[in-house]
């Protein structure tokens, strides 16, 4: 089994292989109560502050917020018109320095690098036009080193998971009536996380879904997340209509390995005790 400094040694790949683009974007005039709600939902440590054409501006984590304004964190002045100066409940106000971004291209180890020496937790990745695409964290870093243990550890050994009697997960499916996709909050992460948007995506050679958990509208296609009861609820009649998902009457859900997203995949019957819920084909 490899030691840590060896794989440390082996930080190979690029910015991009790790990166997460589950990302809070928030304008400079953001209120920091809101800021503060949005990455308590998207459960994220930090805000990428950007401009209209998201570029990024500055960075402020949940710790800047806390600490400096947690007495004005729900004032809501305004500013007076003809006044540059930013009210104190802006996130735009918390912005102490410039922010060191990283380009997706970049060595992950040289990020790494940066992360630790400048002793700061989270890098904006941004394209040449400084265009935010994602965050880099000390979380995923430690996540893929965790990945190349485990990895070797797995070489050696052969896990063994005893069986378990408890009930079949609910399976994810689509409703009749409106289209609207449903999937168990139990398929998530942190079940006490609910995200607020998802961008969804169609493989037609397998009829496999990709449901991808985004933090705004700012990703083409976003769309809102709605939690009822203990289960998610997407708005996706559109989706149906356009890809003519029908004939299904439930989908498996398991979590992609490389991205940060969940797989549907069909089944091809419905398990006992499952509703027969097949989405409505799409209008001629």
């Amino acid at each position: 089994m490899p030691s840590v400094e060896q794989v440390v040694a082996e930080l190979s790949g690029t910015v991009r292989d790790v990166m997460s683009k589950q990302v809070v974007a928030v304008s400079a005039k953001t209120s920091a109560a809101d800021v503060a709600d949005r990455m308590a939902a998207s459960g994220v440590r930090h805000a990428v502050v950007v401009d209209a054409e998201r570029k990024v501006a500055g960075i402020v984590s949940q710790r800047e917020i806390f600490s400096h304004f947690m007495e004005t964190l729900h004032e809501k002045n305004a500013i007076p018109s003809g006044k540059n100066e930013r009210a104190p409940w802006e996130v735009g106000s918390l912005i102490r320095k410039p922010p060191i971004t990283v380009s997706p291209d970049a060595q992950l180890g040289k990020a790494g690098f940066v992360l630790a020496s400048c002793k700061i937790d989270c890098l904006p990745v941004v394209d040449e036009n400084n265009v935010l695409l994602g965050t880099l964290s000390v979380k995923e870093v430690l996540r893929h080193i965790v990945g190349k243990l485990d990895a070797g550890l797995e070489d050696q050994f052969t896990f063994y998971t005893p069986e378990k009697k408890s009930r079949p997960q609910m399976p994810a499916f689509f409703r009749r009536a409106n289209g609207a996709l449903v999937m168990p909050v139990s398929c998530l992460e942190d079940p006490t996380s609910i995200p607020g948007f998802a961008v969804l995506g169609f493989e037609p050679a397998t009829g496999r879904i990709a449901v991808k958990f985004v933090a705004d509208l700012s990703e083409e296609g976003a769309r809102k997340v709605a939690k009822d009861g203990d289960n998610l609820v997407i708005a996706a009649g559109d989706f149906v209509a356009r890809f003519e998902i029908k004939h299904v009457s439930a989908f498996d859900i398991t979590r992609h390995r490389n991205f940060n997203c969940m797989i549907l995949t069909p089944r091809q019957q419905a398990p006992t005790g499952v509703p027969q819920t097949l989405a409505p084909a799409a209008a001629n």
